[in-house]
């Protein structure tokens, strides 16, 4: 499932200033309510080994607090055998992406840890 919050997305981001209508706020809250089913059944039914493997992406950092664990994030991630399979080792940080976080660090007047 890729990008299952760009729903949410585009209402959280309608206006500049982050404003959302009453309407809106009642809309993202149904959402959420059917996300946090959909995702608790899918991590029952890994949890039932009835699904070997999920992928779920997402662009924002959504919470879900009412599923067990700290959210569907740790499906996966939590597990040693799929520490390497996705996502970007410090390594691989440092040999890909150093040029640019130095660029970006300059532009916010940081320095690049």
């Amino acid at each position: 499932m890729d990008e299952y919050d760009s729903p949410f997305m585009r209402i959280l981001h309608k206006r500049p200033d982050g404003a959302i209508t009453e309407s809106e706020k009642l809309l993202l809250e149904g959402m959420k309510e059917v996300m946090e089913e959909l995702l608790g059944e899918i991590k029952s039914l890994i949890n039932q080994q009835l699904v070997k493997l999920n992928y779920i992406t997402g662009v924002s950092q959504l919470a879900f607090d009412s599923l067990p664990g700290s959210g569907p994030n740790n499906v996966v991630t939590l597990k040693d055998e799929y520490a390497c399979m996705v996502g970007f080792s410090e390594e691989e940080i440092e040999e890909h992406l150093s040029g640019h976080i130095e660029k970006f660090a300059k532009t916010e007047d940081m320095t690049p840890v």
